[in-house]
């Protein structure tokens, strides 16, 4: 009898586990069919399909960071400077471009440059110097947001012609281009990430970096490779929210500091490095844009979205911590 009492007692503990393990196959997707569900109940109108591709509209910017910050994050290691980058690339895209379509080219090109050239840097500090990936991309966070202020002289001029407003204003039927972008893009990493030789090292490296060195791979060029993907992710997300805008503003940057960390986490990327989907992360960059449509929807107060997204994270972070033990 004792035995068979331990036995009992031994199933209803693993019960909770089994009922994780089931949240945890469910992710992202079924939380946002767990939104979709109180919006159907609470705010239809948000479901409504101009509401859903506007929702996606805004989400495009976050999820194309997102993509780029899988890259690190599969590697394990983090990026938090991607806030300064988007914030460089719309005063460094208004400024060369200034109204006129034919510095188009010019102002894409720099902006580009300027992120890749940040993404080697950073590249360089964690694997070169081994300064840990959060300290050192905190630095270029300083710099590049210092460089956006100093370049400015802390007064964003300029303007994003209307041929190029198109990418984050304009629509190819009824989708918004900056959606479809986001959707191309999805698509190539995903494709980059586990279809090619370069994508599948990058992950090698991620989930146990002396296999990889003893199998040949080049560990120190898939060091800096993921931040030079992040930065270039940073840079056209930048790109994207600066033609959305259509003018200068230093201020809108600062929602995306933790959102494209969270929006890879929230997607499954693991952060013990190794794992991860670009499809999962852009799942993660909806579901969050969701949220927060459906909480301001609500007429809740700002600090009641970062609490409530505050803890999804964490509970993400906790649910991953828990698969990968």
């Amino acid at each position: 009898m004792p035995g068979i009492a331990r036995s009992v007692r031994s199933q209803r503990r693993v019960r909770p586990a089994a009922h994780l393990g089931w949240l945890r196959r469910l992710g992202v997707y079924g939380g946002i069919l767990f939104l979709v569900a109180i919006a159907a109940l609470l705010r239809p109108a948000l479901l409504r399909p101009t509401q859903i591709l506007a929702i996606t509209n805004l989400a495009s910017v976050l999820g194309i960071a997102a993509l780029g910050q899988t890259f690190v994050t599969v590697s394990r290691g983090f990026d938090i400077s991607q806030e300064g980058l988007i914030a460089l690339t719309i005063v460094l895209s208004n400024t060369i471009m200034n109204g006129d379509a034919h510095h188009i080219a010019a102002g894409v090109v720099v902006s580009l440059m300027a992120c890749v050239a940040v993404g080697i840097g950073n590249g360089l500090l964690v694997t070169l110097l081994r300064i840990p990936s959060i300290i050192a991309t905190l630095g270029t966070f300083a710099l590049t947001s210092g460089a956006a202020i100093i370049y400015s002289g802390g007064v964003p001029r300029g303007s994003i012609p209307e041929a190029f407003r198109v990418i984050g204003q304009g629509h190819i039927g009824p989708f918004p281009v900056s959606t479809l972008i986001w959707f191309v893009l999805t698509a190539l990493a995903a494709l980059y990430l586990h279809r090619t030789v370069a994508g599948r090292s990058l992950l090698a490296c991620g989930a146990n970096l002396a296999a990889a060195r003893q199998s040949g791979i080049r560990v120190f060029f898939y060091g800096i490779w993921p931040y030079v993907l992040c930065s270039l992710g940073a840079g056209i997300a930048g790109l994207v929210f600066a033609a959305y805008m259509g003018l200068p503003d230093l201020q809108v940057s600062s929602l995306y500091m933790l959102g494209p960390i969270a929006s890879a986490v929230v997607g499954g990327t693991s952060l013990a490095g190794g794992e991860g989907t670009m499809l999962g992360s852009s799942a993660g960059a909806f579901f969050l844009t969701f949220l927060s449509a459906l909480i301001i929807s609500f007429d809740l107060p700002e600090g009641v979205r970062m609490v409530i997204t505050g803890a999804i994270i964490v509970a993400a972070i906790y649910f991953s911590h828990k698969e990968n033990a």
